[in-house]
């Protein structure tokens, strides 16, 4: 057998079919990672009938379809052909080529086929086994197969052993024969279940049965009575109805008749509608005439007392017009007289100011003549007064120099004391911040040191803080795990307790019959077999075993109980149930010699098992002749010698009966009444010691907290102490820097009071040498001075007489042109008041003849 070549179309990275043909020798594919040349592989495992998904290195089945790209839709389905050589007929198939193939669609639907005939995958798997070929095989090898194989359990290892050395397929059959098998024997089982149910349902259904019968017997009758009854019934309905169909023609040759009297009476009402829209239109016309009529009316009667009105207003106006007629003739006789006074006024004024006129123009030419000779004095006395002021500004000017020059020196002098006192200053400040400098250093140098040491204990603390923690994680998962293995226990408990308390594989009669007991519809249900006894662990298979079917019957107070139970169960059609009343049942036992003596002998069944004493014949009947042995080659010999008289069970269940059959085999189930017992007490238990255990990790976890708590404090002390550290070298750097600033700053101070110091002393010489150039210049412009100030005394006495005589002219020549300008202003005024009159006087004639017309236009209005 070799494998020809693989066929792949839409199988993840290959959308396009693509035919890979092996030959002869080794082939080999090679490529980049992410060519997918994994795939290929995929592709073999997939087509033997790999269903992992996780093994295909994908999350769903649906991931093996080529999802598609950018430029390329994605496909509905995926498949793979894998073509086999057969000649030599390895595989068992009468084919010399086999061609295996799985299709796939995205809807989730599987095709398997071999030779182009669809199968089942279970066909594919049995038809490469012993082959090597199948997808668990040796033949395909995996990324990391390897090293799985490698570090796989024995048991794991010995599946690729036995797939090598051929009898995987044996153990297949094996396996699905135990499994056909176990079915079987579990159909079985339910088989009896369902006859044990049905036998005692067969009374019910033959009682049910006859009933049906009589039923069917009278539901004919019934049917057809009925029919009958419906013939009668329609012969009825058919007369009441032609009684219906003439009562219905008479009524509508009533109708016809009506409704043409009807319709008569409607063209009579539609006639006196019309005749009434039409009278109602008249009344609204005159209605309207006559409202009109009234509006014009009261229009005129309106416009007759405006009229009214107006006349009267009209003839006040007359008088008032004629009033003013006359004062305006008396005012225009005022105004002439009045304008006529102003002209003549006017005419005199004038001579006066030609005569005033005459004597200001002499008195000017004089005064210019003064102010001739005035100027001339004024212009030298000015020019010696601009001297005087210039030589007053020049000896004040150097004066004022020579005082700055002293002021000057005296202050260089002050400011060279002041330079050397700074520099004194300074070279003291220079000193106290280098000591501090270098007090600073060390401090700095001190708290390096200290943070080197904080750091080397707090990586201790961080160490022995992170393996608290990890301590806290490995105590917090036991806690974990024991509260999940606890919630577990109690969840198994609740379905355990809850199957014992539904009484979880009892018949259904039985559990009808506790479930009314509790409910109290019946009296005297003491309960189950099962539930009156206790039995220890080691017993509990043998004691199931020896009462069997026995465990599930009920056990009452008394034979009336039992009937009324039965008389339900009959009543409801719920089943047979047995019943054992405590006030009838008799104890019997065994009084063999030498019992106990005999090798194997556990008990007999009444005495390993506990109850209570009002129990005791019940379980003496049902124990009391059952002898229990530790494994079946006692039971047997014990059985033999006391003559197979009673029955022995072993207490891993098997049964030699009276008699000598025996019983036997594996246990069917693992879930009966005691092990769910010894389940939910084993359970309670394991609660109660891992409860212990939780408890303790609980305190160790609270003492780990603890421990972390202080860890975290010491931590969190060393790191606050290094935040401390780590802010006071930030000060003390910032101080370190501030005082290297602070003595570049002072160096650079001294330099440039030294510079000054030197500037001050070449000006102070500076100053020395301007002082005795500016005193000579002093003394010359002083005795200038004294010249200048005798000449403007000559000049001020001439000028003195020039200007008393020029300022009584001044006056003279002031006082005329004031009353020239008296007269010009007086003239001006008259000139006003003439032109006021005449403006009022050419106002009252037009008003005169405005109150003319409207005193005519009044007259017509009036006459009208």
């Amino acid at each position: 057998m070799r494998l020809k070549s693989l066929e792949i179309q839409g199988f993840k990275s290959f959308p396009d079919k693509t035919s890979f043909a092996f030959g002869d020798g080794l082939t080999a594919i090679v490529g980049p990672n992410g060519s997918g040349k994994s795939n290929i592989s995929d592709s073999v495992r997939w087509v033997l009938g790999e269903q992992s998904t996780k093994t295909l290195r994908g999350e769903r089945m649906e991931d093996v379809i080529f999802s598609g790209t950018e430029s390329r839709k994605s496909l509905g389905f995926a498949e793979v052909s894998l073509v086999l050589d057969n000649s030599s007929r390895e595989l068992k198939y009468d084919s010399d080529e086999v061609v295996i193939t799985r299709k796939y669609y995205r809807s989730g639907e599987s095709e398997y086929m071999i030779n182009r005939q669809q199968v089942r995958l279970k066909d594919i798997r049995e038809l490469f086994m012993d082959t090597g070929l199948g997808r668990d095989g040796y033949s395909i090898v995996g990324q990391g197969k390897i090293a799985d194989i490698v570090s796989a359990k024995s048991d794991d290892r010995r599946e690729i052993f036995e797939e090598a050395a051929g009898i995987s397929k044996y153990r297949y059959r094996k396996n699905e024969a135990e499994k056909r098998l176990m079915q079987a024997q579990d159909n079985v089982l339910r088989l009896k279940d369902i006859l044990f149910e049905l036998e005692g349902r067969v009374e019910p259904l033959r009682i049910q049965s006859e009933k049906a019968k009589k039923y069917l017997v009278l539901a004919d009758e019934k049917r057809k009575i009925e029919v009958s009854l419906w013939v009668k019934t329609l012969e009825q309905s058919a007369e009441k109805l032609r009684d219906l169909e003439y009562k219905l023609t008479a009524l509508n040759t009533s109708r016809e008749t009506i409704m043409t009297a009807l319709d008569e009476v409607d063209s009579v009402i539609e006639q006196i509608d019309n005749d009434s829209q039409k009278f109602l239109a008249e009344i609204e016309a005159q209605r309207a005439q006559k409202k009109q009529n009234e509006e014009k009316d009261a229009e005129l009667k309106q416009q007759m007392a405006v009229y009214e009105n107006d006349i009267l207003h009209n003839n006040e106006n007359l008088a008032s017009f004629s009033e003013e007629l006359a004062k305006l003739s008396d005012d225009g006789n005022i105004i002439s007289l009045q304008v006529s006074d102003k002209t003549e006024l006017m005419q005199n004024t004038s001579i006066e100011l030609a005569k005033i006129e005459e004597e200001s123009q002499a008195i000017d030419e004089e005064l210019e003549k003064l102010t001739g000779i005035t100027e001339n004095y004024k212009t030298e006395l000015d020019k010696l007064q601009a001297d005087l002021v210039s030589l007053n500004i020049k000896i004040t000017r150097d004066t004022v120099a020579v005082s700055a020059l002293a002021n000057n020196k005296s202050e260089i002098s002050e400011r060279i004391k002041a330079i050397e006192s700074a520099i004194e200053e300074k070279e003291n400040q220079l000193s106290e911040i280098q000591k501090e400098s270098h007090a600073c250093r060390a401090v700095l140098q001190k708290g390096e040191d200290e943070v080197n040491k904080i750091n080397n204990t707090l990586k201790g603390y961080e160490l022995k803080y992170q393996s608290i923690c990890n301590k806290k994680d490995n105590i917090q998962k036991n806690i974990d795990d024991a509260t999940l293995s606890i919630n577990n226990n109690n969840h198994r408990i609740k379905i355990l307790t809850e199957l014992e308390n539904n009484l979880e594989g009892f018949s259904g009669s039985v559990k009808r019959v506790i479930s009314e007991g509790k409910r109290g519809s019946l009296r005297g249900i003491l309960g189950t077999v099962s539930q009156i006894i206790t039995v220890d662990a080691k017993h509990a298979l043998a004691i199931e075993t020896a009462l069997g079917a026995a465990m599930q019957n009920v056990v009452v107070e008394t034979e009336d109980n039992a009937k009324n139970a039965i008389s339900l169960l009959k009543r409801e059609n719920a089943g047979r149930a047995t019943f054992l009343p405590v006030n009838t049942i008799k104890g019997r036992g065994l009084n063999e010699q030498g019992l106990s003596n005999c090798e194997g002998f556990v008990g007999i069944g009444n005495d390993i098992v506990k109850f209570d004493s009002k129990y005791s014949e019940i379980i003496s009947w049902l124990l009391g002749r059952i002898v229990f042995a530790d494994n079946l080659d006692n039971a047997t010999a014990l059985s033999k010698k006391y003559g197979y008289k009673f029955k022995v069970v072993t207490l891993d269940g098997q049964v030699i009966n009276a008699g000598g059959s025996l019983t036997g085999g594996s246990s069917a189930s693992k879930t009966g009444a005691f092990t769910r017992k010894f389940e939910i007490e084993k359970l309670i238990k394991l609660n109660e010691e891992t409860q212990s255990k939780l408890s303790q990790f609980e305190a160790e976890l609270v003492s780990v907290n603890e421990q972390l708590s202080s860890a975290e404090a010491y931590l969190s002390g060393a790191k606050a102490e290094l935040s401390v550290l780590s802010e006071d070298r930030i000060k003390y750097s910032a101080e370190q820097k501030r005082l290297d600033i602070a003595i570049s700053e002072i160096e650079s101070a001294l330099d440039n009071l030294d510079a000054q110091k030197l500037e001050c002393a070449a000006r102070k010489t500076s100053f020395d040498v301007q002082t005795r150039e500016l005193e000579i210049a002093l003394n010359e412009n002083k005795c200038a001075k004294q010249n200048a100030e005798k000449r403007i005394s000559e000049l001020s006495g001439g000028q003195s007489d020039t200007s008393v005589k020029a300022e009584e002219l001044s006056k003279r020549s002031t006082d005329i042109k004031f009353k020239i300008f008296a007269l010009k202003k007086e003239i001006e005024n008259i000139s006003a008041d003439i032109d006021r009159l005449n403006l009022e006087t050419e106002h009252s004639q037009k008003r005169r003849e405005s109150i003319e017309n409207q005193k005519t236009e009044l007259l017509n209005n009036i006459n009208e």
